[in-house]
């Protein structure tokens, strides 16, 4: 129960709010607080930019992970000029890293002429 000033447990309104605000998107309490909303409010919602951001899960960071992988692999295809800069994760402050190791460059270099072989074209050849 909320009492003036929290009482014994000092839990009060606005510290309750501050719990439930942070409680992952995908908690039930959240769930039942979209669920409750009308389309209307749904969609004014949605068109609102994110404030700040939450705590990723293991899923959005493995999506994460394939889209750097996949921008990585399109380099090596020549549809990049340079490596793609890896996909932006909430709190974390990336430097970017120099791609120089050679025996990697050169398989992927190999890989490239191989596709580029298979499939008639010239690894020279700009992007259609």
């Amino acid at each position: 129960m909320l009492r003036v000033g929290g009482g014994q447990s000092r839990l009060t309104p606005r510290r309750l709010d501050v719990l439930l605000d942070a409680l992952p998107g995908d908690s039930l309490y959240k769930t039942a607080v979209r669920n409750s909303l009308s389309d209307d409010d749904l969609a004014d919602l949605a068109s609102e930019p994110p404030t700040g951001h939450g705590r990723w899960s293991h899923t959005d960071l493995l999506l994460a992970d394939i889209i750097d992988r996949l921008g990585v692999v399109a380099w090596a295809l020549h549809a990049y000029e340079t490596p793609p800069e890896p996909y932006h994760r909430p709190g974390i402050v990336r430097r970017r890293r120099g791609r120089s190791n050679p025996a990697i460059k050169a398989q992927i270099e190999a890989i490239a002429r191989e596709h580029a072989e298979l499939h008639g074209y010239a690894i020279d050849d700009p992007p259609t």
